[in-house]
């Protein structure tokens, strides 16, 4: 996918997205350029990318998430 049909697409994303997307968006690239991130097997392709974050806005959208609150207290017993 060229990068201004990537870009129009992405603009398009945030520009319906609720808070909860925005936010998750916010945490997925606010130290994007502060680090390098590596993950195991192969790159995704950024129309793989955008499947993922359509996928997860679903299951926001759906209510099939846990708050901080609720991950902390469960990573308590890890």
């Amino acid at each position: 996918m060229e990068n201004s049909v990537l870009k129009e697409k992405l603009h398009q994303v945030i520009e319906n997205g609720d808070e909860r997307l925005l936010e998750l968006l916010y945490e997925v690239v606010k130290d994007f350029d502060k680090q390098e991130i590596i993950f195991p097997g192969e790159p995704f392709s950024s129309s793989q990318l955008i499947q993922r974050i359509m996928l997860a806005k679903a299951r926001v959208d759906k209510g099939e998430f846990i708050s901080m609150k609720e991950l902390e207290k469960e990573s308590e017993n890890w």
